[in-house]
């Protein structure tokens, strides 16, 4: 009979860690899925990282044979992303929080029906989400123009408002 005190160190080994042949298989399957994957991004790098005649080139060499960061020097200077950029963070911001304004209030005068009604009403909600956006974009960008929002960060706010509120 055995106690604790008296456990052989055996009793405490994992089994046989080392390596099995029928993982390989396994092995080869997730590595060929790795580099399917990692493949596009490698490419996006290759061409980033490469001159125009390089990039253009027709018949451009799969491995990188020379660095230059010409391009991103030109995408990462302030004038060509500092406008876009504030541009953005305004949109994203404004839209984040419009929706919160909105969309808060709403869902808790929501929770707060009656259990049949409130079922109703998130089914006549979710009703209205089947519909295309298409649809509405005609009347909308009719009253965007009308109203002087057309090329505005508050008719793009808006505009983004249709998407994330029901």
């Amino acid at each position: 009979m055995s106690t604790d005190a008296s456990r052989d160190q055996s009793d405490f080994e994992s089994p046989d860690a080392g390596f099995k042949w029928s993982n390989l298989g396994f092995w080869i399957g997730a590595i060929i899925v790795c580099a399917i994957l990692l493949l596009p991004l490698y490419v996006l790098f290759k061409v980033s990282v490469s001159t125009v005649a390089e990039a253009t080139a027709p018949r451009p060499s799969y491995l990188i044979e020379s660095i230059s960061w010409a391009n991103w020097d030109r995408l990462l200077n302030w004038d060509t992303i500092g406008e876009p950029l504030r541009h953005s963070v305004i949109v994203a911001t404004g839209t984040a929080i419009l929706s919160i304004i909105i969309a808060a209030p709403a869902a808790y005068v929501i929770s707060r029906l009656p259990r049949n009604t409130r079922y109703i009403v998130v089914l006549s909600i979710l009703f209205t989400r089947m519909f295309p956006e298409v649809i509405i974009a005609t009347p909308i960008a009719s009253n965007f123009f009308a109203w002087g929002l057309n090329d505005s960060d508050l008719g793009l706010i808006l505009a983004h408002l249709i998407r994330t509120l029901p």
